[in-house]
């Protein structure tokens, strides 16, 4: 007699039937040699190898059998009564399963892409509550802060905008069952988004707005890029003509009145940023430096009032 047997899911269990708790399972009263047989539905897989039958539990099956029965023959065919076993297969947390659909992505800075079911990967598990199954996303090693993820089962990367230039990096996807932890990953081609240049910044003295006709007059400004790349200055005059590169600009024979200097920056895609500076020059004033017309009007007065004086008092 084998009484009730409990078996994990997809585990196994053999018995000797020749030697099981102490003496044999089926006898022949003439000694002869005895061959066992089985039937069943199949929820319990059987293998029978000499006296020795193993018993493990079908795929994903979980609960009662008791349609599995067992019998001895003898070598010329005669067979013992049925004996009908019982087993009670218990549930066994398997891994989930978690496989990559795609394994490769493409993404633009600043734009998102998606790892969604059945689209970037595959997964089952059912043997486990949802609720309980751990989600955790991973790029380059670094793990996404939950907050971050607004579907767990559907991350979207949407890559910074940042200096670098075309690079990779790595997703990773790790589900964690009770015992079991599982995970893939991606590789994903990130291209870089040119960014125009920021504005151009003047450092000269920018509170001084007014030069003298003639006078050296000194501008520089400066510029950055998210980027990083390298930018080119080129300066022009009342959006008129190029009068300069560099971040610094000299001007001296500037006509007078009102005018408008522009720094303009590019980057080696060609993006650019400008920024605009008035200012004023004053035109000389006339004589400039000499001594002055003047003092030369001031003497011619007062030498014609002594004439004038003198010939009235001749007349007196």
């Amino acid at each position: 007699y084998i009484g009730p047997q409990e078996i994990l899911e997809e585990e196994s269990l053999t018995i000797d039937l020749e030697d099981f708790e102490g003496g044999a399972v089926f006898e022949d009263i003439e000694g002869k040699a005895l061959t066992y047989k089985y039937d069943n539905e199949g929820d319990i897989l059987v293998e029978v190898l000499g006296s020795m039958i193993t018993f493990t539990g079908a795929t994903d099956f979980v609960g009662s059998v008791s349609d599995l029965v067992i019998w001895a023959e003898d070598d010329l065919g005669a067979r013992s009564e049925n004996m009908t076993l019982f087993f009670t297969v218990e549930n066994k947390n398997d891994p989930p399963y978690l496989e990559t659909v795609l394994g490769t992505a493409t993404v633009q800075e600043g734009e998102g892409v998606t790892f969604a079911e059945d689209v970037y990967y595959e997964f089952e598990d059912e043997d486990s509550n949802p609720l309980s199954v751990v989600w955790n996303w991973y790029v380059d090693g670094e793990m996404v802060p939950p907050d971050q993820v607004s579907d767990k089962y559907a991350y979207e990367y949407i890559p910074p905008i940042t200096a670098e230039k075309d690079r990779t990096v790595i997703v990773k996807l790790e589900v964690i069952d009770g015992e079991h932890t599982v995970d893939i990953s991606w590789t994903v081609s990130v291209t870089n988004l040119n960014v125009e240049p920021d504005t151009p910044t003047f450092t000269h003295d920018t509170e001084k707005k007014e030069y003298k006709e003639g006078e050296k007059i000194t501008f520089s400004a400066t510029a950055e890029d998210m980027d990083g790349d390298t930018l080119t200055f080129k300066w022009y005059l009342d959006a008129l003509e190029e009068v300069g590169s560099g971040q610094t600009l000299e001007l001296s024979d500037v006509n007078p009145g009102r005018h408008i200097v522009t720094v303009e920056v590019a980057d080696p895609s060609g993006a650019t940023a400008t920024a605009d500076f008035e200012f004023t020059v004053k035109k000389k004033s006339n004589g400039g430096d000499s001594p002055g017309y003047e003092l030369v009007y001031v003497a011619l007065a007062l030498i014609s009032a002594v004439g004038i004086a003198t010939a009235m008092r001749r007349r007196l």
